[in-house]
């Protein structure tokens, strides 16, 4: 039973959050004291991504500190800097000089030092704002939608690198942490240079992943004796901090899930640091073994945590940058329980094993095709009707969508439930047997059978076809004499304007045809032609309004459905408030589909 808070209002249950890092970038600095008491939070009952939603809301609504410490500690653990230290600036300007009684204070106190926190991590060094400032960077992927994984350049030391393999080699953990929200593959091999990127440098060796190469580097300085060591980082104290660096792109790779049994190979690599690595024993290294070799005990523990399935799957972490566990950010139980790994199809060349994947990164750009050129992150367009998952070896991705259940389809949907009833989860649903093809006669006969309304049911969500009145013996009649037929309905917004006018005009005759084979004359023959006559103007959707267009295609039609159109944004917004919000789904593309 919920407890009653002090306001009298009953509290929403809660649940221990799992332990998780929330330190700062770089780990280089310790945890503040209110950092530690943050760890020990409790988790929301609906996750932290609902959570923030919910005291945006509030916000929006009362800008109160309740309100606002309740949203700023979403943003704490979400690690959405720049978000934190907005509201605490500007919250703690407008609370200047009323700090009268003990609460005031705390609330003063609390925004201050998450604002320094924030402020500390934003200031933290990164290639990101150099890419952000020039050249092919994350920001020109993004836009451009080039590959995030197989782009590559020369970033000084190698020439074969992409963005995700460049961060990890150089330690930089917000560069990392930003290609692999925007959707990069953790465990993308090494490859080739690109001819455009010029030959400057050497090459890394291929197949070596991120993970590899940030352990690569702890393992080189890690074999070198401590004394000269410290001759290096006294000398070379950028050293140290890239050191530092690579760590924490380490163990966040781990914790996101990075495969630590890919072997690291030197191959026919020449120049003076490889020569140290085989001088060192770093050449047919795992990542395991990489980590003993580099001595870093925080590593090894975290590779011995994640090491089981079982475990991965309960601890792994969500893309978005927030480093916490998926079941704690955007795939709680409000959002899509269980929706954040899958076991792909596809087996691994080795064991012959199915490959276990994780959810495409809530912040990458969304391949549903509707979003055409413009980018939009995948949590703002199919989050809640597609479950994507991505292969981190290859960079493909592959998943499944969810099918509204509405009156069209619940019949099929009712079917299929019987059909599995009993069955084992690898028993197939269908029986064996070979299926009589299925031909044009029994496609009409079936559809002959059909009520009128319910055929209509199948294009039609809103109710404002004008096909109702139809006879649907006329209809099929009509479609079977049309060569390469074709089921005519008024709301065909997804054809171009010219084939619409021209399928009209062939329906209208195939009707003119049907009535001369019934020897259909004087009246009879008028009420049948009046009635059943196609027309490429289509009406508004609106059910208020009567309006129809004057010219084919003129109406603007509904940019996610592309099956409705309205004479007005008035009528469309009065249809959407009606009805068509909860009707509304995405057209279907499926050339995307094919090709994604």
């Amino acid at each position: 039973m919920a407890k009653k808070g002090k306001n009298g209002k009953k509290s929403k249950g809660k649940t221990k959050a799992l332990k998780t890092n929330n330190s700062g970038d770089n780990g280089a600095s310790s945890p503040s004291q209110s950092t530690n008491k943050m760890e020990m939070m409790e988790l929301p009952e609906n996750g932290w991504i609902c959570e923030k939603d919910e005291a945006a809301k509030a916000v929006k609504y009362e800008r109160n500190e309740e309100n606002i410490l309740r949203l700023a500690r979403a943003y704490y653990k979400l690690r959405q800097w720049e978000k934190l230290e907005v509201l605490a600036s500007s919250a703690l300007k407008d609370d200047c000089g009323s700090r009268a009684n003990s609460s005031s204070k705390l609330y003063h106190q609390q925004l201050t030092t998450w604002r320094k926190e924030a402020n500390a991590n934003l200031s933290i060094k990164t290639h990101w704002n150099e890419q952000h400032k020039g050249g092919y960077g994350l920001e020109e992927s993004r836009l451009l939608r080039l590959s995030m994984n197989t782009f590559t350049g020369a970033h000084g030391t190698f020439n074969n690198l992409n963005l995700l393999h460049f961060a990890a080699y150089q330690g930089d953990i917000r560069l990392l942490e930003k290609a692999i929200a925007l959707g990069a593959a953790i465990d993308y091999p090494v490859g080739e240079p690109k001819e455009e990127c010029g030959r400057e440098g050497e090459e890394a060796p291929r197949g070596a992943t991120a993970l590899l190469l940030a352990c690569t580097s702890l393992a080189l300085y890690g074999a070198i004796p401590q004394e000269r060591m410290r001759m290096i980082f006294r000398e070379q104290p950028a050293v140290a901090d890239r050191l530092r660096g690579n760590l924490v792109c380490a163990v966040q790779l781990v914790k996101l899930g990075a495969n630590c049994s890919a072997v690291y190979r030197l191959g026919n690599c020449g120049g003076r640091i490889f020569a140290m690595m085989h001088a060192f024993g770093i050449d047919n290294k795992n990542a395991y073994q990489l980590a003993n070799i580099a001595k870093k005990l925080e590593l090894t523990r975290t590779m011995q945590t994640f090491k089981s399935v079982e475990d991965m799957i309960r601890l792994v972490h969500c893309r978005c940058g927030s480093r916490l566990p998926w079941r704690e950010c955007h795939a709680s139980v409000a959002l899509v329980p269980e929706s954040h790994y899958l076991y792909n199809d596809n087996t691994d060349e080795q064991g012959g094993e199915k490959v276990l994947c994780w959810g495409y990164s809530p912040l990458g750009d969304c391949l549903c095709g509707n979003n055409k050129d413009k980018y939009k992150s995948y949590v703002k367009c199919c989050w809640q009707g597609a479950s994507r998952y991505q292969d981190d070896s290859t960079g493909i991705l592959f998943g499944h969508s969810s099918m509204k259940i509405d009156e069209r389809n619940k019949w099929c949907v009712h079917a299929l439930q019987k059909l599995m009833e009993g069955k084992g989860p690898n028993d197939p649903i269908f029986p064996p047997m070979i299926f009589p093809p299925l031909t044009k006669e029994k496609i009409f006969s079936g559809v002959r059978n059909m009520p009128m309304k319910e055929f209509i049911k199948m294009f039609d969500l809103d109710g404002i076809s004008m096909l109702c009145g139809w006879d649907m013996e006329v209809y099929v009649s009509v479609t079977e004499r049309i060569e390469n037929w074709f089921e005519w309905n008024n709301l065909h917004w997804a054809l171009p304007k010219s084939e619409l006018i021209q399928q009209t005009k062939k329906w209208n005759q195939a009707l003119l045809q049907y009535c001369d084979d019934q020897n259909l004359t004087g009246t009879e023959r008028e009420e049948v032609i009046k009635i059943h006559t196609a027309s490429a103007l289509a009406p508004c959707a609106n059910p208020a309004c009567n309006k129809i267009e004057l010219d084919a295609k003129s109406f603007a039609k509904c940019l996610r459905c592309k099956k409705v159109a309205y004479c007005s944004r008035a009528c469309q917004g009065d249809h959407w408030k009606l009805t068509h919000k909860k009707k509304c789904c995405p057209a279907f593309d499926f050339d995307s589909f094919i090709h994604s």
